[in-house]
């Protein structure tokens, strides 16, 4: 995704049904799948982010979804100790 160009609306509801679809994929809790956690909520987490700054485009439909994808983000990073521990020095 260009951060420069705001992206068709269009293409933020894909990018949020991928996020959906990242989130029933994710490993079981596993503690030699931590690397592997770790990549994925932070990839993620990255999306989230600039799927935000077009939040003023979204629809109310896409805004909540979003808004429950952040939700989600912070869950997984609390549940994971890992992630939680060192998330800001990994991005």
């Amino acid at each position: 995704m260009d951060p420069s160009l705001p992206p068709a609306s269009s293409n933020i509801s894909n990018e949020i049904e991928v996020l959906f679809g990242k989130l029933k994929d994710l490993p079981p809790l596993d503690s030699s799948c931590l690397h592997e956690e770790f990549a994925i909520v932070s990839d993620f987490t990255n999306i989230v982010t600039e799927l935000q700054k077009f939040e003023s485009s979204l629809t109310s439909s896409q805004k909540w979804k979003l808004l429950s994808l952040q939700m989600m983000a912070d869950i997984l990073k609390s549940e994971i100790p890992f992630i939680n521990s060192s998330f800001d020095h990994y991005n």
